[in-house]
């Protein structure tokens, strides 16, 4: 994660990404502000401890039945 530390913006879009657990590490990134994983496969979101700049996340159309 070291090289990614100044990213700003992350679209993952239309990935066929189905778990969070493959996007919950970028909470690491401090400058992180724009997180966009639409058209995935994910099932649910959880909470850790992170994304301290994160402004918008946006995970429409995906598999969420439980927030």
């Amino acid at each position: 994660m070291e090289h990614f530390k100044l990213l700003k913006f992350i679209n993952l879009e239309d990935n066929n990404i189905d778990s969070w657990d493959e996007i919950v590490e970028f909470r690491k990134l401090a400058n992180l502000k724009r997180l966009t994983v639409n058209k995935n496969r994910i099932k649910n979101i959880y909470a850790k401890p992170g994304f301290k700049n994160l402004e918008t996340l946006a995970f429409n159309d995906n598999f969420i039945d439980n927030w």
